[in-house]
């Protein structure tokens, strides 16, 4: 669905603007809480960005190796936790592609690339700068854009 949504906005479609508690993308209530608790660990150090932008394999590895984030050590989270959040990020992610390389990094994701089909980057990408295009992000808004190239 994201997906879709994401690509209507590239193309100048109308994008409306939810906050964060009605959620940009509608998670029934077996999610809810894995949405909720991801929000609430990941943007305390970087905005909090969508399951759909990275694979299933990759939030795979991150929560696996919280001592290996990006040359950062995450806090720890207990089972419980990381199972719920665990939950959301499969359902809300897709897998890779038979013989596709685990992207490091947002930009290499092929998730990423879809969901900006006539964006032209000229800096690195980088979490932080995501809201240079989406005013929203740091509410888990990325629906809501402006338009400009990011310089």
């Amino acid at each position: 669905m994201s997906l879709g949504l994401g690509i209507a906005v590239a193309l100048d479609r109308p994008a409306r603007e939810i906050s964060f508690n009605k959620s940009v993308d509608p998670v029934t209530k077996p999610y809810q809480l894995g949405r909720e608790l991801y929000f609430k660990n990941c943007s305390t150090c970087h905005f909090a960005i969508p399951p759909e932008v990275l694979p299933t394999e990759t939030w795979k590895r991150i929560l696996e190796n919280p001592e290996k984030h990006y040359g950062t050590k995450l806090p720890k989270l207990y089972a419980p936790e990381r199972l719920l959040i665990w939950t959301y990020l499969r359902q809300f992610s897709r897998s890779l592609n038979s013989g596709e390389l685990d992207p490091t990094v947002i930009a290499r994701s092929r998730y990423f690339k879809a969901l900006h089909p006539q964006v032209e980057f000229q800096k690195p990408i980088s979490v932080e700068k995501c809201v240079s295009c989406h005013p929203g992000a740091a509410q888990f808004n990325y629906r809501t854009i402006e338009k400009k190239i990011l310089k």
